[in-house]
């Protein structure tokens, strides 16, 4: 999975003159291989790991401790999380 000049998606075929991207929505992106060669591309699945950060909000009337906990708990149950 990379994104290159503003496209996100995984590569199916690198051709003599594009390369073939697959979106995560299932668009097909042909992108020119010679701008790709000079570009930056951030490859985001070179890793086996990957970073991903959530922002969770409450009511303020609710206990932030409680749902601390809660997501705690929900983190700690899944063996995919670090």
């Amino acid at each position: 999975m990379i994104e290159v000049q503003g496209y996100i998606g995984a590569v199916k075929e690198i051709q003599i003159f594009v390369t073939v991207l697959t979106t995560p929505d299932n668009k097909t992106i042909l992108i020119p291989n010679g701008p790709l060669a000079t570009s930056s591309i951030t490859n985001f699945s070179k890793q086996p790991a990957r970073r991903v950060e959530s922002e969770f909000g409450i009511a303020y009337g609710d206990d932030a401790d409680k749902a601390s906990e809660a997501l705690t708990q929900l983190i700690a149950a899944d063996e995919r999380i670090l």
